[in-house]
């Protein structure tokens, strides 16, 4: 997802040695009446999970009866992909590459019915993310939007549903990224200098990130928040 935060926090994306489960914090997606989505991804204890650097998880939300859909103007993205997965309902998405396409209920999920044990790659680090119902990670329970951290080393990751109603998670993983990283809004740099220059760029209408045509909302261009006072400095990156 994208970063809508007007003073967003300098984030150093480094692996960690922190085991256990991220809870999640309400973010709004957009403006006063946004969207809130439940934000695991990044966080003081983990900014990173594989090359996953943002995990938002929302819904189920009844646009036409609350009128606080998913309403973000054209905004830039640095060092970033996003991918959305939907279990139902669609959103709508257009980009600066003529892209408009009404995104729906795709396949990239897991549901088990009891217990299941993954047969991983130890040289990955791996997360779970619970949308709905029940599931341990181990013997630690979930609750609906927690991110369960595994770190590299594992063989196996066990996750068992104790109660008789489906449950579905999604699964993250990757081999540990190898570079140190600063997050800051929706730019992803090496350097302070990188992500001043992505901000200035953007503030500038560089052609580098074209035009959203079709966009209905109130603001045409999502204007960047000011830099921090201080450089943005990756912090040293720890071993698990």
């Amino acid at each position: 997802m994208s970063n809508t935060d007007t003073a967003p926090a300098e984030v150093t994306c480094a692996t960690s040695a922190f085991t256990g489960v991220l809870h999640a914090r309400e973010v709004p997606l957009g403006g006063p009446r946004a969207l809130l989505v439940r934000r695991t991804l990044p966080q003081r204890e983990r900014s990173l999970i594989g090359a996953w650097c943002f995990a938002d998880h929302y819904g189920p939300h009844d646009v036409r009866a609350s009128g606080r859909g998913m309403d973000v103007p054209p905004h830039p993205h640095t060092g970033l992909q996003t991918v959305s997965w939907l279990f139902a309902g669609e959103i709508e998405h257009r980009d600066s590459a003529g892209v408009h396409a009404m995104v729906r209920p795709g396949e990239l999920n897991l549901e088990a019915g009891a217990v299941l044990t993954l047969d991983v790659d130890p040289a990955y680090e791996h997360g779970v993310l619970l949308d709905q119902g029940i599931v341990h990670v181990g013997d630690t329970p979930l609750e609906v939007a927690d991110l369960a951290y595994q770190a590299p080393g594992h063989q196996l990751l066990h996750l068992a549903n104790p109660a008789d109603s489906p449950a579905r998670v999604v699964l993250l993983g990757g081999p540990p990224f190898p570079e140190e990283l600063v997050m800051w809004w929706n730019f992803v740099g090496r350097s302070h200098d990188d992500i001043a220059m992505y901000r200035e760029l953007w503030q500038d209408n560089d052609a580098r990130f074209g035009d959203v045509s079709g966009y209905r909302g109130n603001t045409a261009r999502l204007p960047a928040p000011p830099l921090p006072n201080g450089r943005l400095k990756p912090r040293p990156r720890p071993s698990n």
